[in-house]
């Protein structure tokens, strides 16, 4: 995309970040959590002045295999959805389908209803004030984790009535 408009990327690095991938981690240690994102935001400021000064870096090419990979689970996620479950604690508040970026989910008589477009982000089930969503039965007693510089308000989409 870049080079298709004119542009090429001159400046690469990693910011190693809190994996909030519920499906596949628990999120236990609050201090390793407070000691990753402090040094993320010392990278981060890192590399905004490595942009400021214009300054570049060697950039490899993105490994075949794992662009084929990569594809191919970004291909199986819309039907991801198909996994989730609503529980009876579920309070009626929309704010699944507020925070959910695809819009993926529609509000039925109060309950989430997924579209089958699903990226996979998780964001449901992270911000839902009762933990009421579930991804098969694997979150059911996973810690949901919100960066603590990003608040719901920020999540949500600004709707047409907003505006």
């Amino acid at each position: 995309m870049l080079k298709e408009n004119g542009y090429e990327l001159k400046l690469g690095s990693g910011i190693q970040m809190v994996s909030n991938y519920i499906c596949e981690y628990s999120i236990k240690d609050d201090k390793k959590i407070s000691n990753l994102l402090s040094k993320a935001e010392l990278k981060a400021n890192k590399v905004s002045k490595d942009i400021l000064n214009k300054k570049s870096n060697k950039i490899g090419k993105t490994n075949f295999i794992y662009k084929k990979l990569y594809k191919k689970y970004i291909s199986s996620c819309a039907n991801q959805d198909r996994y989730f479950s609503v529980e009876d604690s579920c309070i009626e508040c929309g704010i699944c389908s507020k925070v959910c970026p695809v819009n993926n989910i529609d509000i039925e008589e109060g309950r989430p209803r997924f579209l089958h477009n699903c990226e996979h982000c998780l964001a449901c089930v992270h911000w839902c004030p009762k933990q009421a969503i579930q991804w098969k039965d694997v979150t059911k007693d996973r810690k949901r984790y919100h960066n603590p510089n990003v608040k719901l308000e920020d999540m949500m989409k600004e709707t047409i009535k907003d505006i």
